[in-house]
């Protein structure tokens, strides 16, 4: 090699070296995670990118990926996306040039804790819609309801004045039949009229009701009368134990209703593919406290989210099937009445217990 391609290579290699001195004295000043990369995209100098905790690739060999991968063009930046140990990083490769050399500026960009966060402002969003849907059906059927016992109470009128007209009448074979049937007739309009009370109570806000003594067998009966439909269309077996005596409790009674058609409603929704489903609800006292156990027969809770079925806004359930609140809800109602509510393992994961004082 003669002098002259000698001192040239020796400048060229003094150059290259004064170059990557510079690129990582002016990473060193540099608060983002980011690589610079040659024209090959070997890596010259980096700031910030330390080894992070979890499983996934490392940043250099990401920055190895980055020249085989097909890249999106966005406002003149290459835009990838990875995963670098277990967290997400939006990946803007951009040209440089150093001295006349061209050079590849790569910045990562940790995603991970936004992406989290719009994905729960989404759900929030959602949640929002469903609590407003919720609310405009509480209107509606404190509305409807008021509509419906208008026209049935002057129909149980004429029913009770029929049979009183027809009671002094001598219909002969008939006359046994026709009573039977008014007897029906007034059966279910009386059902129906216990429907709609608590459909009325149910779209009543009762937080700043009094407490008042009630018994706990009737609670339970209204809210098998908003629930009886769902059980009866999927064929659930309802079976209830241990409540031969009166429990009296001290209590808002529309909020522990909501509370109970929650738990059964919830049971509906998990007997969904269930064969042969089944609800027992039973109920044990040590003479201070009662405890109402309602179980079904479905799959339970996973051992993984045990401990966040009470936190608002949790749910398994798909999307506009479910708010998330109604566990939430429920536990505070009940810890409002000084009482318990929780999942009850002793009995299976599919087991929830309500725990009240009895008042005498």
């Amino acid at each position: 090699m003669t002098d002259s391609r000698a001192n040239q290579f020796m400048e060229k290699n003094q150059q290259v070296l004064l170059k990557n001195e510079f690129i990582k004295h002016w990473l060193a000043a540099v608060p983002d995670q980011v690589a610079v990369c040659d024209d090959t995209f070997l890596m010259i100098g980096s700031s910030g990118l330390s080894k992070l905790d979890g499983n996934g690739d490392d940043f250099p060999f990401v920055i190895d990926k980055i020249k085989h991968h097909d890249f999106k063009i966005e406002n003149q930046l290459i835009i990838s996306v990875h995963k670098i140990q277990n967290r997400n990083f939006r990946v803007e490769v951009d040209q440089i040039f150093f001295n006349g050399s061209l050079c590849y500026y790569c910045k990562f960009i940790d995603t991970t804790e936004l992406e989290m966060l719009n994905s729960e402002l989404e759900q929030s969003r959602a949640q929002q819609i469903n609590i407003a849907r919720l609310t405009e059906l509480a209107e509606l059927a404190g509305g409807i309801s008021h509509e419906i016992s208008n026209p049935l109470t002057i129909v149980m009128a004429k029913i009770s004045y029929l049979q009183s007209k027809l009671s002094a009448i001598d219909l002969g074979i008939d006359s046994e039949k026709i009573t039977e049937s008014l007897g029906k007739i007034i059966h279910h309009s009386n059902r129906i009229t216990k429907i709609i009370k608590g459909l009325k109570n149910f779209s009543r806000n009762d937080d700043k009701e009094l407490f008042v003594k009630a018994d706990l067998k009737e609670m339970l009966d209204e809210s098998f009368l908003l629930t009886i439909e769902s059980i009866k269309l999927k064929g659930i077996q309802l079976d209830m134990q241990g409540f031969d005596g009166r429990f009296m409790v001290s209590c808002r009674p529309v909020q522990l209703v909501q509370v109970m058609v929650n738990l059964l409603k919830n049971s509906c929704d998990a007997l969904e593919d269930t064969r042969q489903p089944e609800i027992k609800i039973f109920s044990e006292s040590d003479g201070q406290y009662v405890r109402v156990f309602f179980q079904d027969n479905g799959p339970g809770i996973p051992e993984e989210i045990q401990s966040k079925i009470f936190n608002p806004f949790f749910t398994t359930k798909p999307t506009g099937k479910g708010t998330g609140l109604g566990l939430s809800l429920s536990h505070h109602i009940i810890r409002q009445h000084e009482g318990k509510l929780f999942l009850d393992l002793n009995h299976g994961s599919s087991c929830f217990c309500i725990q009240l004082r009895i008042t005498l």
